[in-house]
């Protein structure tokens, strides 16, 4: 069972990346494969890569995005496609489990961000000002129904 209630108070998003870490390490059990252990290591440092970044590393991240970037933008834009579980060829188990995992957190996100810690990110995402809410939105659902379709895919896949 995925505890999410930290995101009912406010935290930091390095507590949300710490949460997740912790519940990536959670989905190793026994009798796991090697290939699953390598594609639970992989989602666990492409998560890795979003701890301890600040808001500037966030907001370059997103203004580069798609384009070369260098430094730590480089770095996320590299792990982000790993983290949307968008690289799976051969679906497993572990990326069943992984996929549920970023379901949860992913809509727990979209009903608790306005509990951010950081002001700037909280007001990016939330205000009815801020330029980008509206397209923030889109893509949180947009991940939540690709990851639904993803989970619906991978068992049809472990199954057969």
């Amino acid at each position: 069972m995925i505890d999410l209630d930290f995101m009912k108070k406010r935290y930091a998003l390095d507590t949300l990346v710490t949460h997740y870490l912790e519940d990536i390490k959670k989905l190793r059990t026994s009798g796991l494969t090697p290939i699953e252990e390598t594609k639970l290591q992989n989602y666990y440092q492409a998560v890795h890569v979003f701890k301890r970044i600040s808001v500037v590393e966030i907001v370059q991240f997103a203004l580069s995005y798609g384009r070369n970037a260098t430094g730590k933008s480089a770095q996320m834009r590299e792990a982000f496609p790993t983290i949307l579980s968008n690289r799976v060829t051969q679906p497993s188990k572990v990326d069943i489990a992984y996929a549920r995992l970023l379901f949860e957190y992913t809509k727990a996100f979209r009903q608790y961000r306005s509990n951010l810690k950081e002001w700037t990110l909280r007001f990016l995402l939330n205000s009815r000002f801020s330029p980008v809410s509206a397209m923030i939105e889109r893509e949180i659902d947009q991940v939540i129904a690709q990851t639904r379709q993803k989970i619906a895919f991978y068992e049809s896949q472990v199954k057969s």
